[in-house]
């Protein structure tokens, strides 16, 4: 059994956080994201990795992914005008 560390959350914070910010609510960790990073950066040397913006635009995240050297998918957007 791997003793490797996960990301929690108490129940009692997940209903703090859906009290504050309304539910459905999505909880990221920044460090997660950024270990997640290294390690595709680790057994993938010579890949270069996109973001898929239309995942999760937040600031913050394209942030540390800029930081980190990651390249990023951006979609295009189509836009219909009717008169």
């Amino acid at each position: 059994m791997s003793n490797k560390k996960h990301f929690q959350i108490s129940q009692q914070a997940v209903e703090k956080l859906a009290v504050r910010f309304g539910t459905p609510l999505l909880v990221l960790s920044l460090e997660e994201i950024k270990k997640n990073y290294k390690v595709l950066k680790k057994y993938m040397p010579r890949v270069k990795i996109h973001y898929a913006i239309k995942a999760n635009p937040h600031p913050e995240i394209l942030r540390v992914m800029a930081d980190m050297g990651s390249c990023f998918d951006v979609p295009i957007l189509y836009v219909s005008c009717c008169s």
